[in-house]
């Protein structure tokens, strides 16, 4: 599925998240795109548990490790997704998601302080870090502009798919 298509997809289910078609395509999708693309790939791999939650990593800051973030990792393979704990749990699967998809939940669900995009298979160690704010934030701008229209998802309708 190509970004419009994964898009597309995000607008006709907006109203099960709490969002108007309307917010969905002229407010939501346009910063999704934007921010998807930054990132090298259509479809990233994600870790869940069996549950069908996102699997979420503590993060310290190198140089201050008090500092810490709840993260999700997003692969560019099976094999990295399978290889990044280092053992195998059998608890833990990997599947893959659209980009844009990830990037709402992010901005929807409102969980993790950020999500790592590893973008090189075999590559832990280099990342694009979308924090959520910098989602979140651009979606309001984009909002302001477009006039004031409420993005707040609904809790009560967000998906069971983040741990």
């Amino acid at each position: 599925m190509d970004l419009d298509e994964q898009l597309q997809l995000l607008a006709e289910e907006a109203p099960k998240y709490g969002l108007s078609s309307q917010v969905m395509e002229k407010a939501v999708n346009p910063v999704l795109k934007l921010f998807a693309q930054r990132l090298q790939h259509l479809e990233y791999y994600i870790l869940q548990n069996v549950e069908e939650k996102w699997v979420l990593k503590v993060v310290s800051n190198r140089a201050k490790p008090e500092e810490q973030k709840h993260a999700i990792y997003a692969f560019p393979t099976f094999n990295d997704a399978g290889n990044f704990q280092g053992r195998k749990d059998p608890q833990i699967i990997a599947l893959p998601t659209p980009v844009t998809h990830i990037l709402f939940q992010i901005f929807a669900v409102q969980l993790a302080d950020s999500i790592i995009f590893l973008e090189t298979p075999g590559n832990f160690n280099l990342g694009t870090e979308i924090r959520r704010p910098d989602l979140h934030n651009a979606i309001q701008l984009q909002l302001q502009q477009l006039g004031n229209i409420s993005p707040n998802p609904s809790p009560g309708n967000m998906p069971p798919n983040i741990a």
